[in-house]
């Protein structure tokens, strides 16, 4: 089950309002693949698909969109892991930060 970001809303130091939640629905999860051809230019073969954001929301990572109105100004994606034992301890769990993609216009924002 994947962890849900509440809504905050952030003010970007020119005044915008963005909202960072996490992301629903499969609108949503391909504004978030088209963030990456539009950040990165990556064609279709390079970008995480959609599928893949999905999976990562149901086995317990993050899909977490920045939002200032359309399109989608902003998004990250995070994987859950488990680290091997060291020593005494038992298995880690962690969370992953895979990818994060801002617009340049909202870069150097204070939105992330």
């Amino acid at each position: 089950m994947s962890a849900v970001l509440s809504p905050q809303t952030i003010t970007t130091p020119t005044g915008t309002e963005v909202v960072l939640r996490s992301c629903a629905g499969f609108d949503e999860l391909d504004a978030c693949v088209r963030l990456q051809t539009d950040t990165w230019g990556y064609d279709e073969t390079d970008v995480i698909p959609r599928r893949l954001f999905t999976v990562a929301q149901r086995i317990g990572g993050q899909a977490i969109g920045a939002f200032a109105g359309e399109p989608m100004v902003g998004m990250a994606m995070a994987l859950p892991g488990v680290k091997a034992a060291k020593g005494t301890g038992g298995p880690m769990p962690y969370i992953h930060s895979h990818m994060l993609a801002v617009r340049p216009e909202y870069r150097n924002a204070e939105i992330c």
